[in-house]
């Protein structure tokens, strides 16, 4: 399954599955699962950077440069993985896919960076969306929210971030070609069938307030997130996440068909004990819209 250090699917259904499969693990289960692949993700290079931070002067959470967490979680420490003899590069702000599993392969698509020279070197991409959007029949992705929670221990609050992206799967489907009418050369490219996905993420960190000192981060008991909703008014996605011993939850709760979304109600909080000790008490917030 890991191909110097990258991880390889036989099928975009397997890769599809994997994903899946991510976004139901917490952090201390990811980290056995890669482990035992002796896999270095860009998720856990991410979680090293992020444990770095909280000791410098800044105490600033580093950036996912992916598309979501569970994409983070299969990609190498480059966003690269193989599916079903292509090369995909995930990063926060598009795909890229080449014919081939090799390290050419993989060089040119970190290394080109212009697309107007994508054609050229085989390079099929597609854009992530990720500004912000309303429909009159509800949210159409992309979009995002911040909201903070009320304050416990006078100065320790929740702050979380509601974010939907949109992006095009690009799924290999063989060849199609094209004969040159001057010369009769028949000229042969990879074919993708294209599928319109939304991904919704929550992040939630912990902070205790300073007042002029800013904002630190600190480690509450637990966060318990749970959601439901629709997309275009279809079949209820609903789900609940927990998570301990960690100062940012950071989850992706929706990674599907594209659409209108609506009838959306989403409570996050984190909990920690009161000076005593003995009670814990919320710091909560619940994204809601209905249309």
């Amino acid at each position: 399954m890991v191909e110097n250090g990258v991880l390889s699917f036989s099928k975009y259904a397997d890769f599809d599955a994997f994903l899946v499969k991510m976004g139901t693990m917490n952090d201390k289960n990811y980290k056995a699962w890669s482990q035992n692949l002796i896999f270095e993700s860009l998720y856990s290079e991410y979680v090293k950077k992020s444990d770095k931070s909280q000791s410098e002067p800044l105490n600033e959470f580093p950036d996912l440069n992916s598309i979501n967490s569970n994409y983070a979680k299969l990609s190498d420490k480059r966003g690269i993985v193989f599916i079903d003899g292509y090369t995909y590069l995930f990063t926060s702000e598009e795909i890229k896919v080449k014919k081939g599993v090799d390290e050419k392969s993989i060089s040119i698509l970190t290394s080109v960076t212009n697309k107007s020279d994508y054609k050229g070197k085989g390079i099929t991409s597609s854009e992530v969306k990720t500004f912000v959007k309303k429909s009159s029949q509800g949210r159409s992705a992309p979009f995002l929210y911040t909201q903070r929670g009320n304050y416990i221990r006078s100065n320790f609050f929740m702050e979380a971030t509601l974010e939907f992206k949109q992006y095009n799967k690009l799924i290999p489907n063989g060849s199609y070609c094209d004969t040159d009418p001057f010369t009769g050369q028949v000229y042969c490219s990879p074919d993708y069938i294209v599928e319109s996905m939304n991904t919704g993420t929550i992040d939630a960190k912990y902070y205790r307030d300073q007042q002029l000192g800013g904002n630190v981060r600190e480690t509450p008991q637990r966060f318990e997130f749970s959601w439901t909703f629709k997309v275009n008014n279809g079949t209820p996605q609903t789900g609940v996440f927990n998570e301990s011993s960690t100062d940012r939850l950071y989850v992706t709760f929706y990674d599907g068909p594209g659409g209108n979304i609506s009838e959306f109600n989403a409570p996050i909080s984190a909990l920690d004990y009161l000076p005593t000790g003995t009670t814990l008490e919320k710091s909560e917030t619940t994204f809601v819209f209905t249309n």
